[in-house]
């Protein structure tokens, strides 16, 4: 049977969807979705793949594994609004990535001055074709650690 892992994107405390002011996130509208409060304000590659979307405001990336998994990260809530301030990216569109590495960091400070939430999420798009498990952890301690198991539906 088919199974793959999505590791967390961050390192840091969990954050329940019902917390998450955005309604397409906390009602998953794109697809199944995982919210962090990083610590460290780095971004990594959840899984092994490629690079297909850079926002070009750098608050967002879309990512698409050789199975043709395809994940979304996000920074924040409505940080679309500082225009790439804050963001330093470590990547391009056609990047092939190992899971763990850096794909962009983000001044945590700079977001909430400008009254912004800096959670990031994690988000699976176009995955109707798998059941989804979401790992129940509080806290991510280590890159690696998947949170999304998924299994092909027969």
């Amino acid at each position: 049977m088919f199974r793959y892992s999505v590791c967390s994107c961050a390192i840091g405390r969990r954050v329940l969807l019902n917390e998450i002011e955005d309604v397409i996130f906390r009602e998953e509208m794109m697809g199944p979705s995982y919210c962090i409060s990083s610590i460290d304000g780095k971004i990594y590659s959840p899984i092994k793949g490629i690079v297909t979307v850079v926002f070009e405001t750098q608050h967002a990336i879309m990512l698409r594994s050789h199975v043709g998994i395809e994940v979304l990260i996000h920074v924040g809530i409505d940080t679309v609004h500082l225009a790439g301030e804050g963001f330093n990216l470590y990547c391009d569109v056609g990047s092939e990535v190992n899971i763990g590495d850096v794909l962009l960091t983000f001044d945590q400070r700079k977001i909430r001055e400008h009254g912004y939430s800096d959670t990031v999420i994690l988000c699976l798009t176009h995955v109707d074709q798998y059941s989804v498990v979401v790992k129940e952890k509080e806290s991510i301690e280590k890159i690696g650690e998947p949170v999304f198991i998924l299994k092909k539906r027969r």
